[in-house]
């Protein structure tokens, strides 16, 4: 009797742990397809973003430029004309929408750097074509300074280029017109 129940317990305890076996294994199957679809939508959200940058960089562009043109051509006008205020409402507009891009590009930014070597001076002159239009609607000049021994640096040249237009746009605001902006 002793044996039978043994060998009994033996056969219970075996089903038993097999069903428990087998509702862990549907379990992790059931995370393993939550996973799998979690990671296909974020490849799709990463995929989105990257399409969001690449539009958001196509549109800041000639929103600096619309924006330095209408304050040149405001500039042609008194105050208390319409015309004056429509280009007032232009750069208003064009500000907030540059807003929104930058929001955009906030929300696309990769999280991993793609570092290569980069020159600086290639750099600059990437921006300073860049903020040309706003510089010179300005009547701002700028002057790069590039230490010759710097050689490459290692960034990610896009990113790079986008933080210092960006600090160069911030000068140019700031400063007063016929002033002169200095990358060093």
């Amino acid at each position: 009797v002793a044996a039978g129940l043994t060998h009994d317990g033996i056969h219970v305890d075996a089903r038993a742990r097999a069903r428990e076996d087998a509702d862990t294994i549907a379990s992790q199957l059931d995370e393993l397809a939550t996973s799998q679809a979690a990671s296909l939508q974020n490849e799709k959200l990463a995929s989105l973003g990257r399409l969001a940058a690449g539009i958001a960089h196509e549109v800041r562009n000639p929103l600096g430029v619309i924006r330095a043109s209408a304050t040149m051509v405001q500039e042609s006008f008194d105050p208390g004309d319409e015309a004056f205020r429509a280009c007032q409402f232009i750069r208003e507009e064009t500000e907030r929408l540059d807003g929104l891009v930058k929001s955009l590009l906030g929300f696309a930014r990769p999280t991993e750097l793609r570092a290569t070597g980069c020159s600086i001076e290639k750099i600059f002159d990437r921006v300073l074509h860049l903020a040309d239009v706003e510089l010179r609607a300005r009547g701002i000049a700028a002057r790069t300074e590039v230490d010759a021994s710097l050689g490459e640096l290692r960034g990610d040249p896009d990113l790079l280029a986008q933080m210092l237009l960006d600090l160069v746009v911030n000068a140019a605001e700031a400063m007063e017109h016929d002033g002169v902006l200095e990358l060093r």
